[in-house]
């Protein structure tokens, strides 16, 4: 997938106030930059995966900076790593918490400077948080949707499901297929 791979101008970036600062973990943060560049004028073209060279590794190797480690394999780490459940909270935060020039982003570090690059690090007390019923919704809609996908329960069905019977649910179905490998 090129999906993530982009080239824009600082003043696109600019005006559009960047990548959404709601969107802390993996999925969705380029669709959404893409978006709300398209929104402001901007026309967006594919980058053809033939004019791109790609370093070939499975899907652990490429998520494997984006979560903590596993520590017991419990159906919490097992959700909290999937790349589907983090997309779809992705999604509800992004329709919930607009991201645009209105925002004021956190503040940034330079941490290291070379000729043409700069290492920056963001500070975390200065970031926007995210409402404690916002983060519940985006859960809840989440584990809704990754456990009528698991489990294969009709989407109006899973509707009706609680946090805990979306983890029951899921626990049964992923807690084993991570044991069969």
């Amino acid at each position: 997938s090129v999906n993530g791979q982009c080239v824009f101008s600082r003043s696109q970036f600019n005006q559009v106030n960047g990548y959404s600062e709601f969107i802390r973990t993996y999925g969705r943060d380029d669709e959404d930059f893409y978006e709300r560049l398209q929104t402001s004028g901007f026309d967006r073209k594919e980058i053809s995966p033939r004019d791109l060279d790609f370093i070939d590794h499975d899907q652990d190797a490429r998520m494997a900076n984006q979560f903590a480690p596993r520590s017991d394999g419990g159906i919490e780490q097992i959700i909290l790593r999937d790349p589907v459940y983090n997309e779809l909270r992705n999604i509800h935060f992004a329709q919930a918490l607009p991201w645009g020039p209105q925002r004021l982003g956190a503040t940034y570090a330079t941490t290291d400077r070379g000729d043409r690059w700069s290492v920056l690090r963001r500070n975390k007390s200065t970031e926007l948080a995210i409402p404690a019923q916002v983060d519940r919704d985006a859960r809840l809609r989440a584990l809704r949707t990754l456990t009528s996908s698991v489990v294969g329960l009709p989407s109006t069905s899973a509707l009706k499901l609680t946090e805990d019977a979306c983890i029951k649910l899921l626990a049964n179905r992923m807690i084993s297929k991570e044991k069969r490998g």
